[in-house]
């Protein structure tokens, strides 16, 4: 997953040397990630409205 979030410019990928002295990768995200996740965030809420309309269920906002 986080490799193909790379390839779509949604992260970014760097290393840093850790204390015991072994290479740690981190990742941050981008602008276009953000944008990404603010619509995923969107989707998601539609779809759990849905759900909960059909079961019942309480919907939090």
């Amino acid at each position: 997953m986080l490799h193909s979030l790379e390839n779509e410019k949604a992260i970014e990928s760097y290393w840093l040397d850790a204390d015991n002295g072994k290479r740690r990768k981190y990742y941050k995200i981008t602008r276009v990630g953000e944008k990404l996740l603010e619509d995923k965030k969107s989707e998601w809420q539609i779809y759990t409205k849905a759900v909960n309309s059909v079961i019942g269920g309480f919907c939090f906002e």
